[in-house]
């Protein structure tokens, strides 16, 4: 018959094996975890740019596969190895996005929109979803909590167009030089 250990049968030593085991769990399992953050939860119409942004802590995670924003349950754009994919076609062509997966523990997904560009339908709940791989090659999901943007302001405040110089801001790297040689082709004929 085996002798009871007083000390390693206690309430507080088991406590501190359960501990330990869940300590075991958090080390051989993916931790990771999708933010949404916004630059403000009021967008005042016409004046205040719409700035989204979903970044991932990915600390124990083998590689990202994709973030998807989404809007009211709606996708609007994604990230993944095949690049950027738009969903909501419309606001492709009124919005910004600067995206990223090759780094593990901070891949984002930034979407902006320029005041002047802001719709009343933009108001809405966000969130982002992270598909990603375990070190262990098993699939990993994760859903950010959800953020709800208020539109404020009249139309009043609102021009109709953004101006030229808004645009500008849009065109970068190749795009940007193939930009100027069409302007100073232009400009030559």
């Amino acid at each position: 018959m085996k002798k009871p250990n007083l000390f390693l049968d206690s309430t507080p030593c088991q406590f501190k094996h359960m501990i330990l085991f869940l300590c075991f769990l958090m080390n051989n399992y993916a931790y990771a975890t999708i933010s949404i953050r916004v630059t403000d939860n009021v967008i005042i119409y016409g004046k205040t740019n719409f700035d989204i942004l979903c970044i991932v802590n990915g600390t124990s995670l083998k590689s990202i596969d994709g973030i998807q924003l989404k809007k009211s349950n709606t996708s609007i754009v994604s990230i993944s190895y095949f690049g950027i994919i738009w969903q909501d076609k419309v606001l492709e062509t009124r919005s910004k996005i600067n995206a990223s997966i090759e780094n593990v523990q901070s891949s984002y997904l930034h979407l902006t929109i320029l005041a002047c560009n802001v719709e009343r339908g933009d108001d809405a709940i966000y969130f982002c979803d992270l598909r990603a791989t375990r070190e262990d090659i098993t699939p990993y999901k994760s859903r950010s909590e959800q953020i709800s943007l208020n539109i404020t302001g009249s139309v009043d405040g609102k021009t109709d167009k953004c101006g030229p110089s808004s645009h500008a801001t849009f065109v970068e790297g190749s795009g940007f030089v193939l930009m100027l040689f069409a302007i100073v082709f232009q400009v030559l004929n």
